[in-house]
């Protein structure tokens, strides 16, 4: 049944796993790959509502996401980050990403001054080890240049190998971060974070729902799409009014 599927790509042999793994036995658990920062910021804090609405159908989170988790029947769905480019696969938009600089109230409370982009020449900047896939990546220099910024020397530059720890040095007050929506959404809603400057920039990349074609027409998959999708919606939306 394998070889028979390998001529179809990855995503038919994702599909055969996915019902050899599943067959003879009634586990009901959805395994989701993701990356950390997506995961410990953003999907985590809204995991215990699906439990509560779906108790029978527990989620298991493996934060080292890769199409490739589906050939070996290890994965159910994957939200990745990137352009969404995935063929084979059933690939949707889940959540657009935004850039803007944050930081702690705290840090300004008794430090200098941040009311204009010059003000960060006197700021550490945090910043994370982004990967390269592609395209032009959400940076400090994307954002001035499509802010039309002229973005000053930093006073320091501390370098995290993780979103998600660039997040908490934020809100620990180590310094300005890009923040990267939507990973920032909760810590503004908070109060955790502030933005002290204004322009938004528009990233290239997004989050995207990645999983077998044949997942979309099992019971356990639409249930936590149709509660994930429902849970984006709320997210940005929330975050569109306050900015």
């Amino acid at each position: 049944m394998l070889a028979n599927a390998i001529d179809a790509g990855i995503g038919q042999i994702g599909e055969l796993c996915d019902k050899l793994r599943h067959s003879g036995r009634a586990d009901p658990t959805i395994t989701v790959s993701c990356a950390p920062g997506f995961a410990v910021n953003w999907l985590f804090p809204r995991l215990i509502k699906f439990d509560q609405l779906h108790p029978d159908t527990p989620v298991s989170i493996l934060t080292d996401p890769s199409p490739v988790g589906f050939a070996a029947g290890q994965v159910d769905v994957a939200i990745l980050y990137g352009m969404g480019d995935h063929p084979g696969l059933h690939t949707e938009r889940l959540l657009n990403e935004r850039v803007f600089p944050v930081c702690s109230p705290a840090l300004l409370s008794g430090g200098p001054a941040l009311n204009k982009v010059a003000d960060l020449a006197h700021h550490t900047f945090l910043l994370d080890e982004l990967a390269d896939i592609g395209g032009n990546p959400p940076t400090w220099a994307f954002w001035a240049e499509q802010t039309r910024q002229i973005l000053p020397q930093p006073a320091r530059t501390r370098r995290f190998g993780q979103a998600n720890m660039v997040v908490q040095a934020a809100i620990q007050g180590l310094g300005v971060a890009l923040g990267r929506e939507p990973l920032v959404t909760d810590a503004l809603a908070t109060g955790q974070l502030i933005r002290p400057l204004e322009g938004i920039a528009v990233s290239q990349f997004a989050y995207w729902f990645v999983c077998p074609k044949a997942a979309m027409k099992s019971d356990r998959i639409l249930r936590f799409h149709e509660w994930l999708f429902h849970e984006a919606g709320n997210s940005q939306e929330r975050h569109l009014k306050k900015t």
